[in-house]
């Protein structure tokens, strides 16, 4: 069956439908604070993160959209969800967006992954005979088990390395004058950081722009994205290096595991992997410019 990775949302759009017909649909404000769980809704779909909060949404907004009448239903407010996952640190304000941004940066890299591994089928091979040595096929991937997946890790730090997901980070202000490096850059000046340069500076990395999980092995292997290394900083540094990094990257992490423990993955129609299409479609987030397709084959049942 042919895997589109940027449509895993469709399989719980006839539910998620279901729900909001119920509602007013003129109702603006509800669209938009409940627009943002139809990703979690998919996630689960694949048997992955968010269960607890699934199980809170269909505790608490589904039946309160379900029985209110469609004239006089109120725009229903994610911050009582979210109140009993206090450990996310998220306001009724921030909850919506800084879920959907990662969402969307999670999915792109998660993508990207899936390509550059069709791309290197020895190195998915690879990827997979670890996670069998460490994990077996007769449990789901665990948060614990990530430690003891170098390799994983290691495709993980270079698809950020090669495919950031946003590749211009967010603008900062200069709020005074600054020399940097023998530049001067004035007060009040707009500063955006390239991160998909940093990324590919020959001066810093190997064949900057091939895709070498190895160079993050070994030696290679304190190189980290969370802010102390600058030649690899896809998250931010500093005092606004992303918030969503933590939960994001468990996200990623556990998802291109168990998309690889759990299916053995080939190219549709005849297609090699030389022939697979790896052209990015540049914008605020970095995308493929056409959506993967891939043949997926479970191999275990749970």
């Amino acid at each position: 069956m042919v895997q589109h990775f940027d449509q895993l949302e469709s399989h719980f759009d006839q539910r998620f439908d279901r729900i909001q017909i119920h509602v007013n649909q003129k109702d603006a404000q509800y669209q938009q604070d409940m627009g943002w769980i139809r990703g979690p809704l998919a996630f689960r779909a694949m048997g992955f993160a968010w269960p607890s909060l699934l199980a809170s949404w269909s505790k608490d907004a589904e039946p309160q959209s379900l029985e209110a009448h469609p004239q006089s239903v109120p725009h229903l407010n994610p911050s009582p969800i979210l109140a009993r996952h206090g450990r996310l640190h998220l306001s009724s304000r921030h909850a919506p967006s800084r879920l959907g941004s990662m969402r969307e940066t999670s999915s792109t890299t998660l993508e990207w992954a899936m390509a550059e591994l069709l791309r290197r089928p020895e190195l998915m091979k690879r990827a997979r005979e670890e996670i069998i040595t460490v994990v077996g096929f007769e449990r789901e991937i665990e948060e614990s088990d990530i430690s003891k997946l170098p390799l994983l890790q290691a495709i993980l730090k270079e698809t950020l390395r090669l495919h950031p997901p946003v590749p211009l980070l967010l603008p900062h202000k200069a709020e005074v004058s600054t020399e940097i490096n023998g530049y001067l850059v004035p007060k009040n000046t707009q500063v955006l950081v390239n991160v998909w340069a940093i990324g590919r500076d020959e001066q810093v990395w190997e064949k900057p722009d091939c895709f070498m999980p190895e160079r993050f092995m070994e030696a290679g292997s304190s190189i980290d994205f969370r802010g102390q290394h600058f030649e690899l900083i896809p998250f931010g540094s500093g005092r606004r290096i992303c918030p969503g990094l933590p939960l994001g990257v468990r996200m990623v992490q556990l998802m291109l595991a168990s998309l690889i423990q759990s299916f053995e993955w080939s190219l549709p129609d005849g297609m090699k992997p030389q022939d697979l299409n790896l052209n990015e479609q540049f914008g605020i987030t970095l995308n493929l410019a056409s959506p993967l397709k891939a043949l997926a084959i479970p191999v275990r049942k749970m």
